[in-house]
């Protein structure tokens, strides 16, 4: 008796055409490359011109296609495979993930730095850019003191600017211990920018984000603050204050995120502890 004949579905290859039409049709000036690159893989799986199991060109390939770099097109691929968008298998390629891979760990990640807003009339969530306006080492004060505890070294202070469909500015302020952090300060400037800085504290610090809680507030502004998010001094704005902590229940960084009023909804999600599941984000107003 024959045994039967075992045949796989023919793998679809995304095509250079396709890549090099949404790199040009989507409003991407402005972003680093690996950034463009994966954004526009992303529109494209969202859109349904890519589905689950359809394989990336090799690297070699698309650098050629694409005029970029080996390291660009790696880089671009690795925050896709991060993200959960595609997976990477050794000797076999890259491949659109399937919805299942969607973990709930990655919606943590994904939501945990950069902050996401929705359009009321569409309800489609906003795109986000984020760039560096400066870091220094602060001296510990409360609530910096009262979250993490005390540090000999002092504590990085990053603030960047967080862009929401290039109509709302934020105004974020992070803080970690210089102590286990101080190699934040020579990172190049650029690598705060457009980036989910949890990525580089569990990659570069071996320090991943475990636990995360949160709270929102309103305060009134300082005249810095206010002069940043184009309000009266004084004004009232929403706060998005997030604790973290890594390993061992180590505190690993406190957020402050200034929100001025604009017409977008905010997604959030509850607090989590180690080992719970992960929830994905709901909106508020």
């Amino acid at each position: 008796m024959s045994q039967p004949i075992n045949i796989e579905p023919k793998i679809r290859r995304v095509s250079a055409e396709q890549l090099i039409t949404a790199l040009a049709g989507a409003d991407l000036r402005g972003l680093p490359k690996y950034l463009q690159l994966s954004t526009a893989i992303v529109d494209l799986v969202r859109s349904g011109s890519l589905e689950a199991g359809d394989q990336i060109p090799p690297e070699q390939q698309l650098a050629q296609y694409l005029g970029m770099s080996l390291g660009t097109i790696q880089k671009a691929l690795n925050r896709l495979a991060i993200d959960g968008w595609v997976v990477r298998e050794h000797g076999r390629g890259t491949f659109v993930s399937y919805p299942d891979r969607m973990t709930e760990d990655v919606w943590f990640y994904r939501y945990l730095d950069h902050f996401h807003f929705r359009d009321p009339d569409t309800g489609e969530p906003l795109p986000v850019y984020s760039s560096l306006i400066s870091r220094r080492v602060v001296e510990p004060s409360d609530p910096i003191r009262t979250r993490l505890g005390g540090d000999a070294g002092g504590f990085v202070e990053i603030v960047r600017r967080i862009e929401v469909g290039r109509e709302l500015a934020c105004r974020s302020l992070m803080y970690l211990g210089m102590t286990r952090f101080s190699g934040l300060l020579s990172l190049p400037s650029h690598a705060f920018d457009n980036v989910n800085l949890k990525q580089i504290f569990a990659e570069e610090f071996g320090a991943p984000t475990l636990d995360l809680f949160q709270t929102v507030s309103m305060a009134s502004v300082s005249a810095e603050d206010a002069d940043f998010l184009k309000v009266e001094p004084s004004s009232w704005v929403l706060v998005l204050e997030i604790f973290a902590r890594t390993q061992c229940e180590q505190p690993l960084s406190f957020q402050r995120i200034l929100i001025p009023p604009s017409r977008y909804s905010l997604d959030v999600f509850p607090p989590v502890a180690a080992g719970a599941a992960r929830k994905k984000p709901h909106s508020i107003l």
